[in-house]
C-alpha cells in the first residue's frame, strides 16, 4: 500500500543515515584518519553520489519494495539477487548493532546501566514498534530525525561561531589510512538504501524516490563533514579515539557543560532512530525473498521478518563488541551491495551514448574502499556469503 509522501521518504532517509552513527564512530575515525576525519566523510559521499542517481533511477523503474536485492534479482535473476539481500541484511544488522551498543555507551554517562543490556532493550523495543505498523514506525521516526539533526547542526553550528574548524596540527595519513579510515564512513551514508528499499509503499515513486535519495546523502555529506571539522578541531585526535562519548565532550568544549548533556540526549534519541530504519530495511528485504519463493513464505508476514532481524542484531551485538569492527563489517557488505546495485544498472540501462559510459566509470569506484577492509570483518563476510549460497542452494 503507498502512502509515504517525499517529506516521509526524507524523514524515514535522512533518519536511517544522519543519526549517532558519528557519534560512536568518530572515535576510531580519529584514530585512523587524524585530524583528516572531515575527508573521510567527504571523500565517502562524493564517492557514493553517482551511485545514489543509478539508485534512483533503478528505483523509479521498478518501484517494488526490496531495494538492492530487487534490482540485482531483476539483472541477474535470483541467485545474485538472494546473494545481495542476504549481504544487505547483514549490513543494516551490523550498522544497528554498533549503534545500539554506541546508545549504551552514551547511557551509561548518565546512568549506571549494563551495556550489553542496554543495547539489547533498545533493539527489543524496536522489534515491537515495528511490528505495530508502518505508520508508528514513520512518526517515531520523525521526531527522532528532528532531534538528531538538530543537535548536530547546533555543533557544527557552535563550532563555527567559535572558529573552531581548523586543528592547529594537522599530520597527513598514508593514503591507505585514508581509505581505511573511509571505509569506516561508508556505511553511514547507507540510509538513502532505506528509501529505495520502501519503493513499493512510496507514492508517486518516480518522483519522490530520486528526491528523497539525492536529498539524503547531499544532507549527510553536509553535517557530517561539519561536524567531524568541529570535533577534529576542538579535542586532540588521539583524546576523541579514547572517549567513549566523543562528541560529548566535543560539546562542551564547542558549548559548555551544558552541550555534553544536550549531546548524549540527541544520541539517544537518535539511536533510536537507527535501529529502528534497520529493523526495518532488513524485515523488508526478508519478505520480498519469501514473496519470490527463495526464502520461506512465512517471511512474507511483516511478524515473522521483523522479529528475524532482531534476533540477528542481538546475535552481532552478542558476539562483536567493538564498534569499528562491526561498523567496517557493515562497510564492506555496504560497498559489496553496491557495486552489485551498479552492475545491475550498468546491464538493465545499457550505457550507448559517449556521456553514459563516462557516467558508468565512476559506479566502480567504491570498489576502492574495499582495499580498507580488514582481515577479522573480510572473513566474518566472507563465512556469510558462504552461507547464504548454501541456503540459496538446498532452497532449489
Amino acid at each position: 500500500m503507498r502512502v509515504l509522501g517525499l517529506r516521509d521518504a526524507l524523514a524515514i532517509g535522512i533518519g536511517a543515515t544522519v543519526g549517532p552513527g558519528i557519534f560512536t564512530v568518530i572515535a576510531p575515525l580519529s584514530a585512523a584518519a587524524g585530524p583528516l576525519a572531515p575527508l573521510a566523510f567527504l571523500l565517502s559521499g562524493l564517492v557514493l553520489l553517482p551511485s545514489v542517481l543509478a539508485h534512483a533511477r533503478l528505483a523509479s523503474a521498478i518501484p517494488s519494495t526490496g531495494g538492492l536485492y530487487v534490482f540485482v534479482r531483476h539483472a541477474f535473476g535470483h541467485a545474485g539477487g538472494f546473494l545481495v539481500g542476504w549481504s544487505f541484511c547483514l549490513s543494516a544488522a551490523a550498522a544497528g548493532a554498533f549503534v545500539a551498543l554506541g546508545f549504551a555507551d552514551y547511557l551509561r554517562a548518565l546512568l549506571p546501566a549494563p551495556r550489553l543490556g542496554a543495547a539489547l532493550g533498545v533493539v527489543a523495543f524496536f522489534v515491537l514498534l515495528n511490528l505495530a505498523g508502518i505508520r508508528r514506525v514513520v512518526s517515531a521516526q520523525k521526531v527522532f530525525s528532528a532531534v538528531t539533526l538538530s543537535t548536530l547542526l547546533l555543533i557544527a553550528w557552535g563550532g563555527f561561531v567559535r572558529g573552531r574548524v581548523i586543528p592547529e596540527q594537522v599530520e597527513i595519513p598514508s593514503p591507505g589510512m585514508l581509505l581505511k579510515a573511509s571505509l569506516l564512513t561508508f556505511t553511514l551514508f547507507a540510509g538513502f538504501e532505506v528509501v529505495g528499499s520502501m519503493a513499493g509503499e512510496v507514492r508517486r515513486p518516480a518522483r519522490v524516490l530520486p528526491r528523497a535519495m539525492l536529498g539524503t546523502l547531499l544532507a549527510a555529506i553536509f553535517i557530517y563533514t561539519a561536524v567531524a571539522a568541529v570535533a577534529v578541531a576542538t579535542l586532540m585526535p588521539q583524546t576523541l579515539a579514547n572517549s567513549s562519548v566523543p562528541l560529548a565532550e566535543v560539546a562542551r568544549g564547542v558549548m559548555g557543560i551544558g552541550g555534553g548533556y544536550v549531546v548524549t540526549l540527541a544520541v539517544l534519541m537518535g539511536s533510536l532512530s537507527v535501529v529502528n530504519a534497520q529493523l526495518l530495511v532488513i524485515s523488508r528485504i526478508l519478505s520480498a525473498a519469501a514473496g519470490d519463493a527463495i526464502m520461506p513464505g512465512r517471511l512474507r508476514d511483516f511478524r515473522v521478518s521483523t522479529s528475524l532481524a532482531g534476533a540477528l542484531i542481538a546475535c552481532l551485538i552478542l558476539g562483536y563488541r567493538s564498534v569499528a569492527v562491526l561498523a567496517q563489517l557493515s562497510s564492506l557488505l555496504f560497498v559489496v551491495m553496491l557495486i552489485s546495485s551498479n552492475l545491475a544498472y550498468l546491464k538493465l540501462f545499457r550505457p550507448r551514448a559517449p556521456g553514459e559510459w563516462l557516467f558508468s566509470i565512476p559506479l566502480l569506484l567504491p570498489a576502492v574502499f574495499l582495499t580498507g577492509a580488514g582481515a577479522e570483518s573480510m572473513g566474518f563476510a566472507a563465512l556469510w556469503m558462504l552461507l547464504g549460497w548454501g541456503i540459496f542452494a538446498l532452497r532449489k
